[in-house]
């Protein structure tokens, strides 16, 4: 969330008000391979959410609260955003190799971004044919 801050104005905006934005906090970059969050001691999404237009905000950082008030993030309106406060796991970060069963982690990170400029910078009808 951090990183796309941006989205919070754009969230609140639409109207959406079907929308429950989780964001786990869990004080690194997980998946990338555990980098600290900077700040993330001193990050207070509520307001941040709040200060963007989006009125229906809650925290957590006990299982016990979040789990008696989950049924009243999913009732009503939203847009809504929700933080809930975890410990950080144990996942490693995303490996890529062409020995992955996903099709779409067998590139690099440098050859899908290729790619993708690369279909960017085509005209339509050839890049509908790449995609």
């Amino acid at each position: 969330m951090l990183m796309n801050l941006g989205t919070l104005v754009t969230i609140a905006q639409s109207g959406a008000r079907n929308l429950v934005l989780f964001v786990i906090q869990n004080e690194c970059y997980e998946i990338t391979g555990h980098q600290a969050v900077p700040g993330a001691k001193q990050i207070d999404y509520v307001l941040l959410a709040r200060g963007s237009g989006i009125k229906r905000t809650y925290f957590f950082d006990d299982v016990q609260e979040y789990s008696k008030a989950f049924p009243q993030l999913l009732d009503g309106d939203g847009p809504i955003l929700a933080a809930v406060r975890v410990q950080a796991g144990s996942e490693r970060p995303l490996h890529r190799s062409q020995s992955e069963a996903a099709r779409y982690l067998r590139p690099s990170l440098a050859e899908s971004a290729h790619s993708l400029q690369k279909v960017l910078s085509s005209p339509c009808d050839t890049a509908l044919k790449t995609f």
